[in-house]
C-alpha cells in the first residue's frame, strides 16, 4: 500500500506547535528506527529520546492514518514521537502521487484511485494535467535516489577515535574539556556541535592529519560510558558550556563524573601537564601540631598548605601533582571547617581563655583527618586524668532524681549546668566525649525532664520502667548511688486476689472483703481507686 501522507498534511495534523518542533527535531537527527510494517497498514517503530519509545501507526487502505499508539506519557496527543514516525515514512514509504513531496496530497477518493481489479475499459480516462503530475512524480521520485547517492562514499574500515578529557582547576569549580583523534589528540572546541555532527553524520575539519567523520569513525568502545554520560548533561537545557568547549561541574555533578571515570577503569588528564590524575578513596595521612604561648593556643596547619579543595562542597581535594583524593562523607565538615579556619597564614589561634573551646570543640573536628600533636607547653595546662562517671539518684515528692557527675582527677563537672569546679584559670579538662555523650544520649532518649542541673522522671510508667530495667542498664555505664528513698521503692508484682462476700449481721447489707497477696491492707483502698483511675501503675508511699 501507499501511505497518503506529506510534511504540510502532518503538520496540520499536530495540534501543539512544541510537539511538531521537537518531533521535526528527532527526525532530524536520526533518531527514528522503522521496526516493522514498511507498506503496510499496520507500521511498528522506535523513536530515542533519552530512552526508547514504541510507536504503532495503523492506516486504512487509502493510507490515511487512522490511529496510533506510543509507550511515553506525554499530555500532548500526537506526541513528537508520532510525528518524528510520520515524517520519517514520507522518506523511507511510498507514497501516493502527488505535484510536489512538499504539497498537499491531491483529493483522493474511490473515482480517482485506481484499482488494478478494474478492466482496463471501465478505468475512468486520465486528464492531460494528470498525465503530466504522474511525469512531474516520477522526476521528483529520481530525484530523491540521486539524493541518497550524492551522501553514499565508498566503503572504508572503520576507524576508532578516542574521546579523552581534561580537567582545570579554578575559583568556581572544575571545567572539563575533551580531547579526540586517532593517533593525535585535538581540542573539541565545541562540544555540542561535536555531538551534533556526530549523530547528523557531518565532518569536522581538525587540521591536515584529522577530520572527523561519523562515516568512517566511531568511539573506542573503552569511552563509550563518558561519550554517553558527556552526552546526557548536553540534552539538559540547563546545563551550561563555558565558551562551547568546556563543561563546568558543580560538586555534586563532579561527584557523578568522577564515579563514571572510576566505575569504568578510564583517566582523567590535568590540562596543564597533560599527566593523568589518580583517584585515592580516603584523606592522606595528615599530622599537625598543637602548642601555647603566654596569651594564646597556636595550631600549625602548614601540612594543608600543599593541598587544595576541587570543589565548593568538600568532596574532593588534590595535591597539585597527579592525585585527587575523595574526603569520606563522614569527615567532609571537618575538612570544610579546617578550610575556612585556616585563612593564609595557614595557623589557628585562640585566645588561651578559650583553651577549654579548644579541647571540647576544635581539637576533635582536628582529630577527624589528622594525626594532632600536643606538645608540652599545652599539656602543661591540660588535665588528662581519666574520665569517671557517678549518678546520684533519689526519690523524693513522687518523682526520681539523678544527678549526673564527671570526674577527671580533682576536677569535677556537672554535663546538665556546664558547672566546672577544681580548675584553674587557663586550664583545659582533657574530656571523654564519647563517653560523657553515651551517658547523656541514655537520658535524652528516654524523654526525661531536664530542671535545675538534673534529670527528673516523673512519669507513673518511666518511673517503674527506670526502676525496673534502666538502673542496671546505667549501673554498667558509671557509678551509680542511690539514698535509703530510692531504695525502699521495690518492683511488687501483684498476687493472687481473694474476695469474700457476705451477709451483714444486721442482714440489711452486704460485706466484701479483698485481700491481694503482697500488698498490705492499708493499700487496698488505693489499688481500688487506681482501678477505677485505669492506672497501669501505683506507687506507694
Amino acid at each position: 500500500m501507499k501511505y497518503n501522507l506529506s510534511k504540510p498534511l502532518i503538520k496540520e495534523y499536530v495540534s501543539h506547535q512544541a510537539q511538531w518542533i521537537l518531533g521535526v527535531k528527532l527526525f532530524q537527527n536520526s533518531r527514528v528506527h522503522l521496526i516493522s510494517g514498511i507498506n503496510e497498514p499496520i507500521l511498528k517503530a522506535a523513536v530515542i529520546e533519552k530512552q526508547n519509545f514504541d510507536i504503532t501507526l495503523n492506516f486504512s487502505k487509502l493510507g490515511d492514518i487512522i490511529s496510533y499508539e506510543c509507550s511515553c506519557h506525554e499530555q500532548h496527543r500526537p506526541c513528537q514521537h508520532v510525528v518524528a514516525t510520520l515524517l520519517e515514512l514520507t522518506e523511507k514509504g511510498d507514497l501516493l502521487m502527488r505535484v510536489d513531496t512538499e504539497e498537499r496530497p491531491w483529493p483522493f477518493s474511490d473515482t480517482t484511485i485506481v484499482d488494478p481489479a478494474l478492466e482496463e475499459e471501465e478505468q475512468p480516462k486520465k486528464s492531460e494535467a494528470f498525465e503530466e503530475a504522474e511525469k512531474i512524480v516520477e522526476i521528483v521520485k529520481g530525484q530523491r535516489l540521486i539524493h541518497y547517492f550524492e551522501y553514499a562514499k565508498p566503503f572504508e574500515t572503520e576507524r576508532l577515535i578516542r574521546f579523552i578529557p581534561f580537567i582545570t582547576f579554578n575559583e568556581n569549580g572544575v571545567s572539563i574539556l575533551f580531547k579526540t583523534g586517532e593517533r593525535q589528540l585535538y581540542v573539541i572546541k565545541d562540544v555540542q556541535g561535536f555531538y551534533e555532527a556526530y549523530h547528523k553524520r557531518e565532518t569536522i575539519y581538525y587540521g591536515q592529519k584529522f577530520t572527523f567523520d561519523p562515516a568512517i569513525h566511531r568511539i573506542d568502545p573503552r569511552d563509550k560510558p563518558l561519550f554517553y554520560f558527556v552526552e546526557s548533561f548536553i540534552e539538559d537545557e540547563t546545563q551550561g558550556f563555558n565558551e562551547k568547549q568546556s563543561l563546568h561541574l558543580s560538586s555534586f555533578q563532579f561527584k557523578e563524573f568522577v564515579a563514571c571515570i572510576n566505575e569504568n577503569n578510564l583517566l582523567l588528564y590535568l590540562k596543564s601537564s597533560d599527566q593523568p590524575l589518580f583517584f585515592v578513596d580516603g584523606l592522606p595521612h595528615f599530622k599537625i601540631e598543637a602548642t601555647c604561648d603566654e596569651d594564646k593556643v597556636v595550631v600549625d596547619l602548614e601540612a594543608f598548605n600543599d593541598y587544595h579543595f576541587v570543589d565548593s562542597s568538600g568532596y574532593f581535594i588534590w595535591d597539585e601533582a597527579q592525585t585527587i583524593y575523595q574526603i569520606p562523607v563522614d569527615k567532609r565538615q571537618s575538612g570544610l571547617a579546617i578550610k575556612k579556619a585556616m585563612g593564609s597564614h595557614g595557623k589557628i589561634h585562640l585566645p588561651l581563655s578559650l583553651i577549654q573551646d579548644f579541647y571540647d570543640t576544635v581539637l576533635p573536628v582536628l582529630k577527624e583527618v589528622a594525626e594532632v600533636d600536643i606538645k608540652a607547653d599545652l599539656k602543661q595546662k591540660t588535665v588528662e586524668d581519666a574520665l569517671e562517671v557517678t549518678i546520684f539518684l533519689d526519690y523524693i515528692n513522687g518523682y526520681v532524681s539523678a544527678k549526673i557527675n564527671f570526674k577527671y582527677g580533682a576536677v569535677t563537672i556537672n554535663p546538665i549546668s556546664d558547672e566546672i569546679e577544681g580548675i584553674g584559670d587557663n586550664m583545659a579538662v582533657c574530656r571523654n566525649k564519647d563517653k560523657e555523650n553515651e551517658i547523656l544520649r541514655f537520658f535524652e532518649e528516654e524523654g526525661y525532664l531536664v530542671v535545675d542541673g538534673e534529670v527528673r522522671i516523673v512519669r507513673d510508667y518511666q518511673i517503674y520502667d527506670f526502676i525496673h530495667q534502666k538502673v542496671v542498664v546505667l549501673a554498667a555505664m558509671g557509678h551509680v548511688k542511690i539514698t535509703d528513698r530510692f531504695r525502699q521503692k521495690k518492683i511488687v508484682q501483684a498476687g493472687k486476689v481473694h474476695q469474700n462476700i457476705r451477709v451483714g449481721n444486721d442482714i440489711d447489707y452486704l460485706e466484701y472483703q479483698l485481700e491481694i497477696e503482697g500488698v498490705p491492707s492499708k493499700e487496698l483502698k488505693r489499688v481500688l481507686k487506681a482501678y477505677r483511675e485505669k492506672k497501669t501503675f501505683l506507687f506507694t508511699f
